[in-house]
């Protein structure tokens, strides 16, 4: 049993930008892969229903909807838990040009980075569309274990980095980034 309160909510690094976005009646898209389940059609609907396009989002049928469990201590800490779900089967022939068909910005969120093929067939269709891209880091872990790759997509593809001070500690080689 978990004490305290226990509640479900749509999110994702990259989802959140999209909603608050369409919040503020930016026009936004999501591009990305959901589960033909309960969790999919929901997470449909309510980004529909702050008027945002669903149109470039795909469906998978064998698995489920990503979920991430959050734990957060009362004093704010968190640890997080993520299945990444249906966005596992995401592969780069579902990725096109015609995806960022219109659209200026593109923010990409860090775990896109655990799929490098994906990853740079997301890059590649963004930059051919004239998009700018934004990319939030993730976690150190996702820094450490791209390391190796991130210099040369930051050079050639990214136009704005998000990240915190462990994720630009480990970018850097260097306590303070």
């Amino acid at each position: 049993m978990i004490p305290g309160k226990v509640a479900a909510s749509i999110g994702g690094s990259a989802a959140n930008t999209v909603f608050a976005l369409t919040g503020l009646n930016v026009p936004s898209a999501l591009v990305g892969k959901l589960g033909n389940d309960e969790e999919g059609r929901y997470y449909r609907r309510i980004f529909e229903q702050i008027g945002g396009d669903c149109s470039r989002l795909k469906t998978c049928d064998l698995n489920v909807t990503a979920r991430c469990l959050s734990l957060v201590t009362p004093d704010s800490e968190r640890t997080m838990r993520t299945d990444l779900g249906a966005a596992v089967s995401f592969a780069p022939e579902e990725v096109s040009v015609e995806d960022f068909k219109n659209c200026e910005r593109v923010h990409v969120e860090g775990c896109l980075l655990c799929n490098r093929d994906l990853f740079l067939d997301v890059l590649n269709a963004a930059k051919q569309a004239g998009c700018m891209v934004s990319l939030d880091l993730g976690s150190f872990a996702l820094v450490s274990n791209t390391v190796d790759i991130l210099p040369e997509l930051l050079d050639n593809y990214v136009d704005v980095v998000l990240a915190n001070e462990n994720e630009a500690a480990v970018f850097c080689g260097k306590d303070d980034p």
